[in-house]
Order: structure tokens, then C-alpha cells, then sequence
């Protein structure tokens, strides 16, 4: 199959600063498509702008990118002082944009990155073809007009749409140890069952389903609670059900409808008998493992990113089970996120919670989320509770607690779809 062609880039010299986050000078490149950049790298950010160059080159294909360094014994940039700036764009900067390879390309400046002393300095510094800057929350790039003469003003020239990077772009602009893991085998086999199953298991927590409440709570028994018992180390395990601890809905499916529901998506792992239902113990094969972990948490992010897909988000736009370490070499370091979000220059970390194992704290999912987040920059952290670990939380007198507790520390706690289309306002 014959591979098309990347797109030609233009010839152009762009000049970017680098800081802690360079998503708009991503986005500006983007949209400029440039032959070169050259990165203007002070010293607190040298490890940002290899990151930054590193999905740079990977995004273009042929860009050239470089970051010219001081020759001793001149002083590395430090970017906090105009006047030492100036000198070093003079002694560093503008001596290198006379390459051969440089000097014939129309030039074109960045100003969102980088310090006000840095912006300051560069603006002065010469003429050049094309200035840009991008706000905080705006879409739009400003393409502005140098002015012809010293104190003339700014004349805006154009203000193109700006494109959102790919989440996994972003993701590797803070954090270069990424890696995508593949989606749970019983999603990718049973798309359409699987994704009607998890709305309905929302559905039917919300209401306090009987039925429903009986197999998962047979499910925490054996999984959960049982994990270092002796009778369940095994392939299968058959165990009594409890009675229901609530009154049956007055409308849904019985037990053995979600027990039927359950094992249309792997034949054969569960079977009731009576009152006796056979299960997945938890020494099984890979298959019901599998089916074990859609069951146990994978569902819910499965029904996140469907709930973010109907509000509008493009696929291009989400990306799901993304492995993040502080090192490529120690597996105890790697953490995985479960849905992560660029949307509208906005990134969103959602961690899915569909419930809590006994000896965990409530406290211990906003620690979880809000050191994740620590490892992918600028993002809203954002909490997605099932319906049955609210309610459970609400019994146990610890739902107020726990939503002050993320309020104080800038985490959404999420449990709608509702809250999820008010979060990303759209």
C-alpha cells in the first residue's frame, strides 16, 4: 500500500521560547508547518525543550529543529534580566540565525513562551518578518504585523484557528516516559454488547437494582474480600448468594438476566444454580481475566469515553489506558491513567472509580489522581464515582468529607454525564 507523502513544509525560520508549558508553541508550529525552529532555551528548561523537540520532530517529519548554545565563557541564559538576555540574544542568538543554512529564511518570532524579559529583548533585538502570540484560553493564533518603525504600534494580520494537539502529544511534552496500552481484549471483541452493558450498569446502580447488587456483591466476595482465601485460589469457585439487602426495583432485569448479560461477553464464565453462582476465581485463565477486569473498573472508562464521545469530543481527542513513569527502566515508577483529555486547549486527566477495596481510604483517590497529574502538566483533574462507591460513601457518612477534601485540592468529583458536559462546557 503506497504511503503518502508528508506535507511540504514552508520555508520559514521560527524562533520559540521555551518554558514549562509549551503546548501553544506546539500548536503554532503546527499550524505554520515550518522548514526550522529554532528553540531559545533558558536554563531552568533545558529537559522541556527536549521534550518539546522530541514530539516536534516526530509530528513533522524533515523539520529541522535547533537550540543554539552559549560558547564558553559566555554565560548560559538565565531569562530573568533584560539587560543580560539582550546581550546574550546578540552574542548567542542573532550570530547563529547568519548560518548559511539560516540566513536566507524569512524569520518569524513566538512570543508566548519564555519570561517578559526574554519577549521584551527578542522584540527589540531586530526586525523580524512575522510576530506571534497566543492567549491563555483563546483559539485563535495572533499573527501580527511588526511595526515599520520604532514606536510604531502592533497591526494584527491575521488570526488563524489553532488545531488541539493529540492528548498523547501533550502527555509527552511533560512526561517523556509514555506508553499506550492496548484496550481490554472483551472491548475490543464485544464492542457493541460491552458498551450497552456498561450503560445499563450505571443505569442500574443509580436505582438500586437488586439483582444487580447480589452478583456484584458475590463478585467483592471472591475478588475482593477473598483474594488470599485458600477456597478461592482456583479457576473457578461456586459460592451461595446472599439474600438482597435492599428491596427489589420495581422495574429491571433479575439476577439471572445480568448474570445472562454478564456472560454473553466471555460464554461459559459464570453459571446460577439455584442460589449458587459459579465464577471466575482468582486463579483463572487470561480470558476470564480479562472479563474479571472489565467487570471490576474497565467498564467505566469504557462508558466515559461513550459519554465524551456523545458530547461531541472527537475521538482524536481522547485516549485511553496511557502508561506514565518517572523512568523508562523501573516498572514500580509507571502509573496509568484512564482517560486523558485535550480538548479546546484544555487538558483533563479523568481517573474512573468504580469502587474501593476495604482497606483503602476515600482520601486515597484524590492523592492518587492529584500525583498523576503531577506527572502531565497543566491539567483538571477530574474524579468519575459509579453510583454504587457514591452510595456507599453516602452510608458511611464519608460523601461530605471526601468532596471537600477534592475541592481543597482542585479535584471534580464527577457522577452524571451531566457533570461531565458542564466540566468541559460544552
Amino acid at each position: 500500500m503506497h504511503t503518502p507523502a508528508p506535507p511540504a513544509l514552508v520555508p520559514m525560520l521560527y524562533v520559540c521560547s521555551v518554558s514549562e508549558h509549551n503546548v501553544p508553541s506546539l500548536q503554532a508550529v503546527l499550524l505554520h508547518q515550518p522548514s526550522h525552529v529554532l528553540l531559545i532555551v533558558s536554563k531552568p528548561f533545558k529537559d522541556a525543550a527536549q521534550r518539546l523537540q522530541a514530539v516536534l520532530e516526530r509530528t513533522l517529519p524533515g523539520l529541522c529543529v535547533s537550540r543554539p548554545e552559549p560558547v564558553p565563557p559566555l554565560l548560559e541564559l538565565e531569562g530573568d534580566d533584560v539587560l543580560d538576555t539582550q546581550r546574550w540574544l546578540h552574542e548567542v542568538l542573532l550570530p547563529y540565525m547568519q548560518r548559511p543554512e539560516l540566513a536566507h529564511l524569512p524569520k518569524h518570532l513566538n512570543l508566548t513562551g519564555g519570561t517578559k524579559a526574554m519577549a521584551v529583548a527578542l522584540v527589540a533585538c531586530r526586525r523580524w518578518d512575522g510576530l506571534d502570540y497566543k492567549g491563555l484560553s483563546a483559539m485563535h493564533l495572533q499573527v501580527l504585523r511588526p511595526p515599520a518603525a520604532s514606536g510604531d504600534p502592533f497591526e494584527l494580520h491575521a488570526s488563524p484557528e489553532l488545531a488541539d494537539p493529540s492528548p498523547l502529544d501533550v502527555a509527552e511534552l511533560y512526561n517523556p516516559h509514555i506508553q499506550t496500552l492496548k484496550p481490554n481484549p472483551i472491548i475490543q471483541q464485544h464492542e457493541a454488547l460491552s458498551a450497552e452493558l456498561a450503560g445499563d450498569l450505571w443505569l442500574a446502580q443509580s436505582e438500586r437494582h437488586a439483582g444487580l447488587e447480589a452478583l456484584l456483591e458475590a463478585f467483592e466476595r471472591v475478588w475482593v474480600l477473598g483474594k488470599d482465601q485458600n477456597a478461592y485460589q482456583c479457576a473457578q469457585a461456586t459460592i451461595d448468594l446472599q439474600p438482597p439487602s435492599v428491596d427489589p426495583a420495581p422495574t429491571g432485569r433479575t439476577l439471572a438476566d445480568w448474570v445472562q448479560r454478564f456472560d454473553a461477553l466471555c460464554p461459559g464464565v459464570l453459571a446460577l444454580q439455584q442460589r449458587q453462582l459459579t465464577l471466575p476465581g482468582n486463579r483463572t485463565s487470561k480470558a476470564h481475566e480479562h472479563w474479571k477486569r472489565w467487570v471490576s473498573g474497565d467498564w467505566l472508562e469504557q462508558l466515559c469515553q461513550l459519554w465524551l464521545r456523545d458530547l461531541g469530543l472527537p475521538n482524536s481527542a481522547i485516549v485511553g489506558n496511557l502508561k506514565v513513569g518517572e523512568s523508562a527502566h523501573q516498572s514500580a515508577t509507571q502509573r496509568e491513567a484512564d482517560v486523558f483529555v485535550h480538548y479546546r486547549s484544555q487538558s483533563y486527566l479523568i481517573e474512573t472509580k468504580a469502587g474501593l477495596p476495604p482497606d483503602t481510604k476515600a482520601s486515597d483517590m484524590e492523592k492518587q489522581i492529584s500525583s498523576l497529574a503531577g506527572r502531565l502538566g497543566k491539567v483538571n483533574k477530574v474524579l468519575l464515582l459509579a453510583p454504587s462507591l457514591m452510595h456507599s460513601l453516602q452510608q458511611d457518612n464519608r460523601w461530605d468529607g471526601f468532596k471537600l477534601r477534592c475541592s481543597s485540592n482542585n479535584v471534580q468529583s464527577v457522577i452524571s454525564q451531566l457533570d461531565l458536559q458542564k466540566l468541559l462546557r460544552l
